[in-house]
C-alpha cells in the first residue's frame, strides 16, 4: 500500500536514484527544528530514518511508499548511497546512528 502525499519534510544526507521517470528517494536526517506539517500539525524532528519515498517527474506528485515495504525496507540511515538496475533498487551503506 502506499499514499499519495505532500512533498516529504525536509532532510538531509538521503540516497536518491532514478528510474524510468520517476525518483525515489530513501532515509535521510532531519536535524531541524519543530515544524507544522500541511495540517497544522506539530512535528518534532527525525535524526534518521527509513522512510522511502517516490516522486513521478511527469506528474509532479510524491507517494510515501514506506507502509508498502513495511519489513522489506532497510534500517533507519543516513548518507547511505542508492543504485538502480533495471527494475530493482539497491540501497547500501549509510549511517544508522538516531
Amino acid at each position: 500500500s502506499s499514499s499519495s502525499i505532500g512533498e516529504p519534510a525536509p532532510r538531509s544526507a538521503v540516497a536518491m536514484t532514478a528510474l524510468g521517470s520517476k525518483l525515489y528517494v530513501f532515509g535521510g536526517r532531519n536535524d531541524t527544528d519543530q515544524y507544522f506539517d500541511a495540517a497544522g500539525t506539530l512535528v518534532r524532528p527525525v535524526f534518521a530514518n527509513n522512510e522511502m519515498y517516490e516522486f513521478d517527474l511527469v506528474g509532479k506528485t510524491w507517494t510515501d511508499l514506506t507502509p508498502g515495504y513495511g519489513g522489506l525496507l532497510p534500517q533507519v540511515a543516513y548518507g547511505a548511497g542508492m543504485v538502480a538496475s533495471i527494475d530493482k533498487i539497491y540501497v547500501y551503506g549509510g549511517n544508522q546512528m538516531r
